[in-house]
């Protein structure tokens, strides 16, 4: 038999490669899109998943590349925070933004408490809030529309600015100071 002292004996060493290839590329592609649960806080972090919120989360000077889901029930607080994901949820307690910037748009549907924005921006998607008690926004900028639908009822823009019109389904207590709303207003 003719052996090559640098060449494999064979077909079998081939296969092993190509099944730790494999195995690694599994591995490697499984992990890196596993959603992330809050259920505290989440500080100085740089997050490349989703983050899903249960119960009371802070995330605190910090950037996620993902999604953020807040789960019924929870309460999220952003602070000095990037978002490059949608924000949504469903039957939320309470968001509380500061310094926070949404850059795939904001939905809540089922209700909220209380929202504030305050030193914040949302862009590349519509602010809705579906049932919110309150909604605050401070030195906010909305890059796209606002909307308050499903029994929400109160809404107080304070120096804010809302791009791409407004619109309140139902009765809704407004109150807007030192704020520009441009394109529809309908609240």
């Amino acid at each position: 038999m003719n052996h090559h002292p640098y060449r494999s004996s064979g077909a079998k060493s081939g296969i092993g490669c190509a099944s730790l290839a494999l195995y690694l590329f599994a591995a490697i592609t499984s992990t890196a899109h596993a959603a992330q649960t809050c259920r505290g806080s989440i500080k100085n972090a740089d997050i490349s998943s989703d983050v899903v919120v249960e119960s009371s989360c802070v995330i605190e000077n910090a950037s996620i590349q993902g999604a953020v889901t807040l789960q019924p029930g929870a309460s999220l607080v952003l602070r000095n925070t990037t978002i490059f994901g949608s924000v949504s949820g469903d039957k939320v307690k309470s968001i509380d933004a500061q310094a926070a910037q949404l850059h795939k748009g904001i939905v809540i549907t089922g209700g909220a408490n209380h929202v504030k924005f305050v030193d914040s921006s949302v862009a590349g998607g519509a602010a809705s809030f579906s049932g919110a008690r309150s909604v605050e926004l401070v030195n906010t900028v909305i890059g796209d529309a606002l909307m308050l639908r499903d029994g929400s009822s109160s809404l107080k823009l304070v120096n804010s600015t809302v791009n791409k019109g407004l619109s309140c389904e139902g009765p809704v207590s407004y109150q807007a100071i030192s704020s520009i709303v441009s394109g529809p207003l309908k609240c």
